[in-house]
């Protein structure tokens, strides 16, 4: 019997991370339901892939947090990549993050475990959480000696609490998304730091697999939405930024932490935990929990030489005079595992900056004409 999958759904999947994994499972001709927040950008996706019109669905959705918001779509699926969740700048006015990013990003899983266990044929369940559920964000257990060195053995010790801090809800968020995604498969915590799933035990024959990225960085293939490159993801925003020249008079941002990795690589590990699907032939993906972090660290500054050595045509008329470089924060993330069981090859910094500046450059030359009439 052959194990390989024929029908995928993928949440999230008209996102930064969810188009480049779609893309990537229609090469390999497998069918594709795909989720889409709004008709215009369910229209545009499916007209930049017509040549998969056979293999690629897209499904407007309402509320992904609702009950049953998942149910149909994952019907007759083998595995589900649960990609979506809100991000940091989502939350609504009015609202505190609490309830507009952690309670959806909880509810949503919840929602997509209920779908889960209503689909017999499902084998797995690929859930995109965060370098975030990992990180000690707070100022204890840190040694500025030492570093902070990190593994996917490793859990935010956050609690969930509310918080005006919209980057902080993400992560908690993250975390305890996460934490019902394994009690779902595992109802008895492995340790003090998992505490009971509100979700019933599993029942059910799929597995878990859990990838925790850092920052992603890299090129889009998703359609822009009418606002243009307001609308990309948040963490490519001071790509967008330094390539627009905001920073000519001034100096290049610091990057908060030096951790990233490319989205294609994120993107090939979603498709290969979901295509390997024999347990014996794989027996660590099967309920594993993965860092995938890329081995070279990154600074802004490091961009900036970047820019210079490959595009000198127009580069110093953006960029600002050239600043001592900043030492890299401490830090690691151990993403050999990935390498190790699902075969990824870390892209480098320089390529993936290559790749998403000039894409930029292109994309802020059309608006500045676009701009001009």
């Amino acid at each position: 019997m052959s194990t390989k999958p024929s029908r995928i759904l993928v949440t999230g999947g008209t996102g930064y991370l969810g188009a480049h994994i779609v893309d990537l499972l229609l090469d390999r001709g497998i069918v594709v339901v795909v989720t889409a927040r709004s008709e215009s950008k369910a229209n545009n996706f499916v007209e930049r892939r017509s040549r998969f019109k056979e293999l690629l669905e897209v499904v407007v959705t309402g509320d992904l947090t609702a009950v049953g918001a998942f149910d149909d779509l994952a019907k007759d699926v083998d595995v589900i990549i649960h990609c979506a969740s809100p991000l940091p700048n989502e939350a609504s006015s009015g609202s505190t993050p609490s309830k507009s990013i952690i309670e959806p990003a909880i509810t949503g899983t919840l929602s997509i475990l209920q779908a889960a266990r209503k689909t017999p044929t499902l084998k797995r369940l690929v859930l995109t959480s965060s370098f975030s559920a990992v990180l000690n964000g707070s100022s204890e257990g840190r040694s500025e000696t030492h570093g902070e060195h990190y593994t996917a053995q490793d859990w935010n010790p956050g609690t969930y609490e509310e918080t005006d801090d919209p980057l902080v809800a993400y992560r908690i968020g993250k975390k305890y998304a996460e934490l019902e995604a394994w009690a779902a498969v595992d109802p008895t915590p492995s340790n003090s730091t998992k505490p009971k799933s509100t979700a019933p035990p599993n029942d059910s024959t799929f597995d878990l697999t859990v990838f925790c990225p850092p920052l992603i960085f890299g090129p889009w293939v998703h359609p822009l939405s009418q606002s243009g490159l307001t609308s990309l993801n948040d963490s490519i925003c001071q790509f967008r930024n330094i390539v627009r020249g905001d920073y000519r008079a001034s100096h290049l941002p610091n990057a908060p932490q030096p951790l990233w990795v490319d989205v294609r690589d994120v993107a090939f590990a979603h498709v290969e935990a979901a295509l390997r699907l024999d347990r014996i032939a794989h027996p660590s993906i099967s309920n594993g929990r993965y860092a995938i972090c890329s081995p070279e660290k990154f600074n802004y500054h490091n961009v900036g030489d970047i820019m210079r050595e490959e595009f000198p045509e127009w580069a110093e008329e953006v960029l600002p005079p050239r600043d001592e470089t900043p030492q890299f924060r401490n830090m690691s993330l151990d993403g050999t595992p990935v390498t190790r069981d699902l075969g990824v090859t870390y892209r480098s910094f320089r390529q993936c900056v290559i790749d998403l500046v000039r894409q930029l450059r292109l994309e802020v030359l059309r608006e500045t004409e676009a701009n001009k009439s």
